[in-house]
């Protein structure tokens, strides 16, 4: 019969009075009861009495005995099954230190523990820093077991993997295209650990928008994960869905289509039609449709979509925000403006309750509630949306940041749409001034701002300045782009055409 964890304890106890906390067999039935409570899953109280070994374990041998690192790797491999990630990186750092400490850098121990520091600095968030480490790790591994070692090999995946998720896809597909005949020959073409590569290397010629050879990889992948992890797996329904958002891309939209139905129903089937699995592709679903132009149909499955998922989660659940900011995009796309306006409204409120008034997200969707606005001619309503959502990007960005740039630039145009001329001529100067800073003089953004300044005085009827800013717009045009340019073109022709204005006065029966 198997011991309790309330055995163990009580058997623990008698041989620490018994023995003392020090003695080896206090150790293996301390080691015991933790194992006992890891079994019974009460992870809290693992947690504690790992730790107070490891303190006792130090007290007998010193912090950086070898004899302390079987309990260390064993409390940190711990921590992280038990998704407690950032304790779980500490531990390893020490385990790493302590081990190449006795046993030397390039140690087999080590190079473990040094390779779960990066495992867990990527579920960190820390990709950088990731990447880095598991290349040094690859690099000695090849010096210790050699080029061949199937640790080896999985060190470079590690690190192959790691560059594609620092943007860093051109060597990322590079390492791919050198592991895998590696793989080929150590495994087999067959092995999981080929076919996962496989996917890696189709995952990097997509974000290279290499389409037509991502593809092809995809379809051969999909292939090897039915054959080897079999139809129902979820690893097999991620690597068709990310077939599909490939077709997508690949703007072969009927395609793309038709395999998300696929998965769809067979999500349905498998994993039951409120998985959340199935709920994203659902989602897929809709917007696919939308991207066929088949805006009724896509808005009929958003809006069975958005019941499910408000019955399923209510209006606070991501998921729920984000099948509602679908929703309201493709009633955009529709020319529903009205109708998308008031879902952006709704959405604002619901992420603000969440996130605060000075969340990024809101400022996000406050400027495409403003867009909807402006497209559905409430301009004067759209001047307040962005109006505001421009001050909190300002205070939350930064008056020279990219995303409070845009949205400043999008209310001023508005000011314009309202006549409003004087306060729209006032805003272009700051953005000017900003402009020329963050971009320089040169730069397509500076020039469509002077444009837009040059349009606003003669609007004003500042005609000698901007007749002069035209004559200087001109020359910088042709400068930057030549006289051809589309852009050289433009600023002439609305030149001309104004001129036409004055040379032609209105009838004044008209």
């Amino acid at each position: 019969m198997i011991a309790t964890s309330t055995q163990l304890k009580t058997h623990l106890a008698e041989l620490q009075e018994r023995s003392g906390m020090h003695h080896p067999d206090t150790y293996r039935a301390w080691n015991e009861y933790i194992d006992a409570l890891v079994a019974e899953n009460q992870l809290d109280a693992a947690a504690a009495e790992f730790s107070a070994l490891l303190t006792v374990q130090e007290q007998s041998y010193g912090k950086k005995s070898s004899e302390t690192i079987p309990l260390r790797r064993k409390f940190a491999n711990f921590l992280y099954q038990a998704g407690d990630v950032r304790d779980a990186g500490t531990q390893f750092a020490v385990l790493q230190e302590v081990a190449a400490h006795n046993l030397g850098p390039e140690h087999l121990e080590t190079l473990h523990a040094q390779e779960q520091v990066a495992q867990c600095l990527n579920r960190l968030g820390n990709v950088e820093g990731a990447t880095q480490i598991f290349s040094r790790v690859y690099t000695s591994r090849r010096h210790v077991q050699g080029k061949d070692h199937p640790d080896t090999l999985t060190s470079w995946a590690h690190y192959t993997v790691s560059l594609g998720k620092t943007g860093k896809h051109k060597e990322a597909l590079a390492e791919c295209e050198k592991l895998l005949p590696r793989f080929t020959a150590v495994w087999g073409e067959t092995d999981e650990r080929t076919v996962i590569m496989h996917a890696k290397r189709a995952a990097a010629l997509h974000a290279l928008q290499r389409y037509d050879e991502a593809i092809e990889e995809y379809e051969q992948t999909i292939e090897s994960y039915v054959r080897v992890f079999g139809p129902a797996d979820p690893s097999t329904f991620k690597i068709r869905n990310q077939y599909a958002i490939c077709l997508s891309n690949a703007h072969h939209a009927d395609a793309a289509v038709a395999h998300t139905a696929a998965l769809l129903d067979d999500s349905r089937k498998v994993f039951g039609p409120h998985h959340p699995k199935t709920l994203r592709y659902w989602n897929s679903y809709a917007a696919g449709l939308a991207n066929q132009n088949e805006l009724e149909e896509s808005l009929m499955e958003f809006h069975d979509l958005l019941a499910t998922r408000l019955e399923l989660f209510g209006e606070n659940h991501p998921d729920t925000l984000h099948t509602i900011l679908g929703y309201a995009k493709i009633l955009d796309g529709a020319n529903r403006h009205e109708d998308a306006a008031e879902f952006y409204r709704a959405l604002i409120d619901l992420v603000i309750k969440d996130r605060g008034e000075n969340h990024p997200d809101v400022i996000r969707l406050r400027t495409i509630y403003a867009r909807s606005l402006l497209a559905a001619g409430n301009y004067e309503k759209a001047s307040t949306e962005f109006d505001l959502a421009r001050r909190t990007a300002r205070d939350v960005f930064g008056e020279t940041h990219k995303r409070h740039f845009i949205i400043w630039s999008q209310y001023a145009t508005t000011l314009v749409c309202l006549d409003r001329y004087e306060e729209a001529l006032t805003e272009f100067e700051g953005l000017l001034a900003v402009s020329r800073q963050i971009n320089g003089d040169d730069s397509l953004e500076t020039i469509e701002l002077r444009y837009d300044y040059m349009r606003t005085l003669f609007a004003l009827g500042r005609v000698d300045d901007a007749w002069s800013e035209y004559d200087a717009l001109v020359q910088d045009c042709t400068r930057i782009y030549g006289e051809d340019h589309s852009t050289t073109r433009h600023v002439q022709e609305f030149g001309a055409q104004f001129a036409g204005e004055i040379a032609e006065p209105k009838n004044p029966v008209e």
